[in-house]
């Protein structure tokens, strides 16, 4: 695609105006990312992301930069596991390579001034900020064949304050959420393009691309995906024959794009395995299973001719559920949740504690429940579907049909996309960026709308005092319920924990190479430690928060919830553990709770009373005061 097919204005003639000129995007751009930026060192400075003391505030970024690292050291792109997670058997984790290589290549060029080390770390600390800047000057160009430059002015402003997309970007958190709701967004532009111009070969080329890394970076990007072609397939549907052209380009380039990601990511075992949670051969099915099924519909228009809206209708379902009988019947599984089908205990009890799987609509199960939050936690995640909601309904209604229908299409296809995606992260925060995305662009031509209709009637010194009030209200308005009821969300866990229980400042003693690092050991620790043990030290742990399926979780679980000391021994001896760390200010004492009057190996060892095949580590102050670390003592049951 050249620049042309990116920046030029695609929309209908009826774009609104404005009265901002065209040269204030870039001044407004600016502010925006300033405004940004003082909300990122905000979050540095009051200690929600402490990055400045080396801890990042997800365990998640530390099996990131754990993993990167192995991979800068043994040089193997095509195995992803993990053989320190519950050794010797290890983990292969669901992640894929392209966000490594962006660290990788990020750490690499930080590497002569700060050593590998430290330019990683630093790297995944200011990677999400800059995927920020970078996202939100895609927003605007997406959001160009619906909106005037001036209304995108507005847009720049309004994504900054987003909870569920800022906190994607927060600094201190080296995940792939940045470059999946990046992908995202560029998506959405190439999709609003090709609604008003089918013909546009190279754009339909381009979204098929995207859409296919989009899936490579996260399985879970087919959703949008899907929605993307099934909008097109709508213009199609209601009379658009060039539509028909653009699926066929855009399926193939995307089957084509499938097929080289997974050949990049897996090499010669490329289709050796079907799973749902990370590219594979399931995917190629699925987008070669939809290159079919829009040649097929081709194949149809040009022997039977394009029918009415009637027999397309008839031609395209009796298509559909062919091809969802084909995967169905070659793939059992795809339909399944991949995280509902990975290890029940984990699910039952880690996995449902995870903040972003909780629900963002909640009701309290008495009425003396916390309904200050069941009330504040939807309003401030999912409050921008008040006023964008209603607004967008309206546009679609009263946008005229002319020309094809193309904007009337276009708003359809975003508010297909809010109430698609406004269900799903009800259920799960970790789904609410996408409706976020969704109704920012009607958000903005809602402000926009109003703030030109004031124009219009007062003067230029009114219109100057009111619009960077709206700005304002509309940015922030979803934050004062939850900051005047004190139901802001605090500081997260892993911040919590790095608080009181510092695995950093446990490094020295585990590597030392007289002591405790003169050899790799297995270390039984809570669950969320893991990751960072792994990255910051040699020693390999049981267990670390993940979805996939993990012996040394269950092994771990059952060794600390043991009231039979003995059992936990074996179990110990059993795991191949070295050393067994607990931190009695963590939530051990309600993740290893059984509700029994017996006395638990947890229990015990918070308590400073182990069995007698445990010693105890000396640890230096304040440590001692902070962990509790003992070694299984040589000999056998």
């Amino acid at each position: 695609m050249t620049t042309s097919d990116f920046m030029t204005e695609t929309g209908p003639s009826t774009t609104p105006a404005t009265s901002t000129s065209e040269a204030a995007l870039v001044p407004a751009v600016g502010t925006a990312i300033l405004m940004m930026a003082i909300i990122q060192v905000g979050l540095v400075v009051k200690g929600y992301a402490p990055v400045l003391d080396g801890v990042l505030i997800d365990p998640d970024g530390y099996m990131r930069l754990a993993r990167v690292t192995q991979l800068w050291q043994d040089g193997n792109w095509f195995d992803s596991l993990v053989t320190r997670i519950g050794p010797p058997d290890g983990l292969t984790l669901h992640w894929s390579r392209p966000f490594d290589l962006l660290l990788l290549l990020g750490a690499l060029l930080a590497m002569p001034l700060l050593g590998f080390e430290a330019g990683l770390y630093w790297w995944g600390v200011v990677l999400g900020p800059l995927l920020q800047v970078v996202t939100v000057i895609a927003l605007l160009w997406a959001a160009a064949p619906l909106l005037s430059r001036g209304w995108r002015c507005l847009l720049a402003f309004l994504i900054v304050p987003q909870p569920a997309i800022f906190r994607a970007f927060a600094v201190g958190r080296p995940d792939h959420h940045g470059v999946q709701i990046l992908l995202f967004v560029l998506l959405i532009g190439l999709t609003l393009r090709l609604i008003f111009d089918p013909t546009r070969r190279r754009t339909a080329i381009w979204a098929g691309a995207i859409s296919a890394f989009a899936v490579w970076i996260s399985v879970e990007s087919i959703l949008p995906v899907a929605l993307s072609i099934a909008a097109l397939g709508l213009a199609w549907l209601f009379g658009d024959p060039r539509a028909l052209r653009a699926l066929v380009n855009h399926g193939a380039a995307a089957l084509a794009v499938v097929v080289a990601a997974l050949l990049v990511e897996r090499g010669g075992g490329a289709f050796d395995s079907v799973v749902s949670d990370r590219l594979s051969l399931a995917h190629v099915a699925i987008f070669a299973v939809n290159l079919g099924f829009w040649l097929t519909m081709a194949g149809v228009a040009r022997y039977a001719g394009a029918g009415n809206l009637v027999t397309r209708g008839a031609t395209a379902a009796l298509g559909a559920l062919a091809g969802l009988a084909l995967l169905w019947m070659a793939l059992p599984g795809l339909f399944a949740n991949p995280i509902h089908n990975g290890d029940p205990l984990y699910l039952a009890k880690h996995m449902i504690y995870i903040e972003e799987l909780q629900p963002l609509i909640r009701f309290p199960e008495s009425p003396g429940g916390d309904w200050v939050r069941a009330v504040t936690r939807p309003l401030l995640w999912l409050g921008l579907a008040l006023i964008a909601g209603p607004w967008l309904i309206y546009r679609i209604w009263t946008t005229p049909t002319g020309g094809g229908g193309a904007e009337r299409l276009a708003w359809i296809y975003l508010g297909l996309g809010a109430a698609l995606f406004l269900p799903l992260a009800a259920r799960q925060a970790r789904w609410a960026f996408y409706p976020e995305v969704f109704l920012l662009i009607p958000y903005a031509a809602l402000a926009g709308t109003f703030l030109d209709r004031v124009a219009a009637r007062t003067s230029q010194h009114v219109i100057g005092v009111l619009r960077p009030l709206v700005v304002v209200t509309l940015c922030a308005w979803f934050y004062v319920p939850a900051s005047l009821l004190n139901a802001v969300p605090q500081v997260s866990a892993a911040i919590r924990g790095a608080a009181s229980c510092p695995i950093r400042d446990l490094v020295p003693l585990l590597e030392d190479p007289a002591g405790l690092g003169a050899a790799p050991k297995t270390i039984l620790a809570l669950i969320d430690f893991g990751p960072e043990i792994l990255y910051r030290t040699q020693h390999s742990v049981l267990s670390i928060p993940n979805h996939r399926y993990q012996p040394g979780f269950a092994a771990g679980y059952r060794i600390m919830t043991a009231s039979d000391f003995a059992a936990a021994e074996r179990g110990l001896r059993a795991a191949g553990v070295d050393l067994v760390l607990v931190c009695p200010n963590s939530a051990e004492d309600w993740f290893y709770d059984t509700e029994t009057d017996a006395t638990t190996f947890s229990e015990a060892l918070q308590a400073g009373d182990p069995p007698g095949y445990l010693k105890r580590v000396v640890l230096p102050e304040p440590l001692n005061g902070q962990f509790k670390l003992y070694a299984l003592r040589e000999g056998s049951i």
